[in-house]
């Protein structure tokens, strides 16, 4: 068991590079206020990466940090970017990106609240929201969690209608793993306009799998090949996606089924039957 750090207990300054840590430099720079952060912050700050560096008790440290934080709220997207700075390591990113997620509900209850703050929400503030939200849920799917992840990125797509995130691609193919194939539906009836064409074929093949249209199965097959037949090669495990690819890529390509891996991928591995049938008819 992880031993505590007694709120009243000094610590003890044994590394002059904790002054280095993005959390110190959040707590020590001036945002949109001219008062510098006050010692109680920096004290909470300290007491939250002592316990990180030599307890590894993740949530006392990350407790220790939240109060930290809500000292001296400053301005949020800048709040998360540099908080970025603690999650680097695998075994963090979950607690940190709910530590973030708590951060950013904070900020969106006062914008409720406040005129004064309702501007800067708007202007920086929502795109920083989404932005930890929508990694938050991808973190929730990857490690298994897909309701989690379907909750989360519903919720900020009623806050996003101009989806300026991949978030209804993650829902179509988020709905198609958990079985929820009517939802699935009504994203792909609305076109291209926030999915690609690969996406949208190989998830109307799944779809049509998963409500037993047999009859429709071998053309819907012939238009998703079309689309991209990487996309096929990934499903059944003949191709890995590579570590890196190019993030700009064209319909059809390579890079474009390597850039759709992750959100395809679980729901076609959540239907073993599916893959089956899709390996028979496989040239």
């Amino acid at each position: 068991m992880s031993e505590t750090v007694d709120p009243g207990q000094s610590v003890p300054d044994d590394s002059e590079g904790m002054q280095e840590h993005p959390v110190i430099a959040l707590l020590q720079r001036e945002w949109d206020s001219p008062s510098e952060v006050s010692e109680e912050a920096a004290l909470q700050a300290r007491k939250a990466l002592h316990t990180f560096h030599q307890r590894e008790d993740d949530q006392q440290a990350l407790d220790c940090l939240l109060e930290a934080v809500g000292q001296d709220p400053g301005n949020l997207e800048c709040h998360l970017e540099l908080l970025d700075g603690w999650g680097l390591e695998d075994r963090y990113q979950l607690p940190v990106l709910s530590l973030m997620m708590q951060l950013a509900d904070r900020k969106l209850d006062l914008c409720k609240k406040s005129d004064a703050a309702r501007p800067y929400w708007e202007d920086s503030d929502k795109r920083a929201y989404l932005r930890v939200g929508h990694r938050l849920a991808e973190e929730y799917h990857y490690q298994g969690n897909p309701k989690a992840a379907v909750d989360l990125w519903e919720r900020l797509r009623s806050l996003d209608p101009s989806h300026h995130l991949p978030i209804v691609e993650c829902l179509l193919w988020a709905y198609l793993q958990i079985g929820e194939v009517t939802k699935a539906e009504h994203l792909m009836s609305k076109g291209n306009k926030a999915s690609s064409c690969a996406s949208l074929a190989w998830g109307r093949l799944l779809s049509a799998w998963l409500k037993e249209q047999g009859d429709a199965l071998p053309e819907l097959y012939r238009q998703a090949c079309r689309s991209n037949p990487i996309v096929e090669r990934l499903i059944l495990g003949h191709e890995d996606p590579p570590e890196s690819y190019s993030t700009v890529y064209a319909p059809g390509s390579p890079e474009e089924a390597y850039a759709l891996a992750d959100a395809i991928l679980p729901a076609w591995q959540a239907t073993p039957s599916a893959i089956n049938w899709l390996q028979s008819i496989s040239g």
